[in-house]
């Protein structure tokens, strides 16, 4: 994999485009941080470390946008929000951090960092907490390695600045959804800054690169099957949808799962929030924390959890998902299939 040393405006587009993989048919648009990020970086660039390239008293915080993706199309960010979250953190713990990183690389937050580094004038670090888009913060590889998210903040549109601190991480969990379920809909968080050593033992390593690469590959084609093969994953099958069964939209479960029928087989997708398990006639071939997308076979274009349809005609795709998670048993409990109430061990491709 090729290393991104600087992000310019003119990757903006192909990151974007790898962030949609990465999004697993989540995540929200990352076009949308793209045209905010475009004007800004016209005459400017953010450079991009490596977590084995961290100096040793280097301090990282990780940040990214948390709630409805709706809600931030809806109201959009002032430009203000990761410089006031940053700052108030900075203000509690006392720690001023000399780098950032996404938490989540995939979808808008796979852009998240790029987006704080340049309010903050310092580097972007090439990791996230995820290696891809999951729901929720228990998920994070921080969690994964026993360690604690608080304190937190979380800065919405309109001012609120709001601090979280003395809960564990599923507290932190509930916490923030509750804050931002109940006023804006969507926030700028951060969580308190982690040293280098952590980052290197407790992160995903080369997200925002892998991100830059599978956009270069997949960004620029059309075909669902040229995309297939240059992205480097599998396809476990095509067919048409036959039913989307979504549990609660309206009451903010955003569970369900796809049916589509492939030759003689029919094809099981589950997902909350972004895709999860594939299964085919009852046989669970594919898994978070593996990258499970779904591709128009007409258009070519990936498709959301949201749009997916009867009567679609897709391509279910697996990539494989980064080799941190399944180095250990152990972590899978925090992404793994049982982590969303599945009752099955991680199926896993070969690890990148």
């Amino acid at each position: 994999m090729s290393r991104l040393h600087a992000v310019r405006e003119a990757d903006l587009d192909a990151i974007a485009a790898g962030a949609v993989v990465l999004g697993c048919g989540g995540g929200g648009d990352p076009r949308l941080f793209v045209e905010m990020l475009r004007p800004l970086m016209t005459s400017t660039s953010v450079e991009v470390i490596a977590p084995d390239q961290l100096p040793s008293g280097a301090m990282i915080m990780p940040v990214g946008i948390v709630g409805s993706a709706l809600a931030l199309e809806e109201q959009l960010p002032s430009g203000h929000e990761f410089a006031d979250t940053a700052a108030a953190l900075t203000r509690w713990t006392g720690k001023r951090p000399t780098a950032v990183m996404t938490f989540e690389g995939g979808g808008l937050n796979a852009l998240s960092g790029i987006a704080a580094a340049l309010a903050l004038g310092i580097p972007v670090v090439d990791a996230d907490l995820l290696g891809r888009a999951m729901p929720r913060l228990d998920h994070f590889s921080l969690a994964a390695a026993g360690l604690e998210l608080c304190p937190v903040t979380l800065a919405q549109p309109g001012g609120l600045i709001t601090v979280v601190d003395g809960v564990d991480v599923l507290g932190a969990e509930v916490a923030v959804r509750s804050l931002i379920g109940r006023t804006s809909g969507w926030g700028a968080l951060a969580i308190a800054s982690i040293d280098a050593r952590t980052v290197q033992e407790a992160c995903i390593p080369g997200t925002l690169s892998r991100a830059y690469e599978l956009g270069q590959h997949v960004g620029t084609l059309g075909s669902w099957r040229e995309i297939a093969e240059s992205s480097g994953g599998r396809v476990m099958g095509t067919g048409r949808v036959r039913a989307v069964r979504r549990s609660r939209p309206n009451a903010g479960d955003r569970r369900g799962n796809v049916i589509l029928e492939h030759d003689s087989a029919v094809i099981r997708v589950e997902f909350e929030s972004e895709f999860l398990t594939v299964a085919s006639d009852g046989e669970m071939i594919a898994t978070c924390p593996d990258i499970v997308t779904l591709l128009d076979v007409r258009t070519g274009a990936f498709v959301s959890c949201e749009s997916v349809h009867q009567g679609q005609d897709v391509a279910v795709l697996v990539l494989a998902g980064p080799q941190w998670w399944a180095e250990d048993v152990s972590r899978l409990k925090v992404v793994g299939p049982r982590a969303f109430g599945i009752d099955h061990d991680a199926v896993l491709m070969e690890a990148q």
